[in-house]
């Protein structure tokens, strides 16, 4: 069986993160065999359509996407580790270099450059663009350039950085998780239209989404997808199948009716 993973960070990162929970899967089930598929989001959607995949584990955003499209079903939601908790929902960041004083809020971006994973992604771009369209910025009329760059998104912190670009956005923890690993120093990035949400300890620009799911493909028989479901749910938070993916295992499927908030708002995906 073939697991679809969105590798926002690059192949050798997605296999090495999730390859465990594969394992532990084709341990759990038997008679099955779990293999890891990185993909980006336009290869998702091809190899849905194609049915070259029977499960996936993707940003919420293309979920939505194949759940309208191709019958796509969440069996679980992932409970993302960052700085000792977990967490179950997450946002994105649109920042600056801190010594941009001409770039204070997001209308100050109006004739800049910016840089965004790409326009599909979810927390790569989307997220931002309803922010921005909400305080009456067009990112596709009102910037002097937009550049989508695809992953991994630590290149567009690094962009920003060096002075390639004036502004751009990342999902939320991104910028937290690459100053623990001594690539930045935050003191050099400006989070714009900074907000909070209880108990949510990362710089947000934008609101909260369910994290990540993990479903089946409707070509996948609703047995195996209910096995599938008790062995993610009963993964021990701790385990070492966990700490490789990150997370402290996985939670019952979230609603993922925000998700769908933002695609009515911006009229993409299933309301295009």
């Amino acid at each position: 069986m073939k697991i679809g993973v969105l590798a926002f960070r690059g192949a050798p990162a997605a296999r090495e993160m999730w390859q465990p929970t594969a394992d532990y899967l084709s341990r759990s089930i038997s008679g099955y065999h779990f293999k890891i598929i990185p993909l980006d989001l336009q290869g998702m959607r091809h190899a849905a359509r194609e049915r070259s995949i029977d499960f996936v584990l993707t940003n919420p955003g293309n979920y939505v996407d194949l759940e309208a499209r191709y019958g796509a079903s969440r069996l679980a939601t992932l409970r993302n580790f960052r700085q000792g908790k977990p967490y179950t929902e997450f946002g994105a960041v649109i920042f600056t270099r801190a010594g941009r004083n001409d770039i204070r809020e997001l209308p100050d971006l109006k004739g800049k450059s910016f840089m965004a994973v790409g326009e599909n992604a979810f927390g790569g771009f989307q997220m931002a663009w309803r922010e921005l369209k909400e305080l009456g910025v067009n990112p596709f009329d009102d910037f002097s350039r937009i550049e989508f760059t695809g992953f991994p998104q630590d290149n567009i912190v690094y962009a920003v950085r060096d002075g390639e670009v004036d502004a751009g956005t990342v999902r939320s923890d991104t910028l937290a998780r690459m100053a623990q690993e001594g690539k930045i120093e935050l003191s050099g990035y400006r989070v714009l239209n900074e907000r909070s949400s209880p108990g949510y300890p990362f710089s947000l620009s934008t609101r909260i989404y369910p994290e990540w799911p993990f479903a089946r493909l409707s070509h996948t028989s609703e047995e195996l997808g209910q096995l599938v479901a008790i062995a993610l749910l009963t993964l021990p938070v701790d385990s070492a199948v966990a700490r490789a993916g990150k997370s402290a295992g996985w939670t019952i499927p979230l609603d993922y009716g925000p998700v769908h908030d933002l695609f009515r708002s911006l009229q993409i995906g299933p309301y295009e």
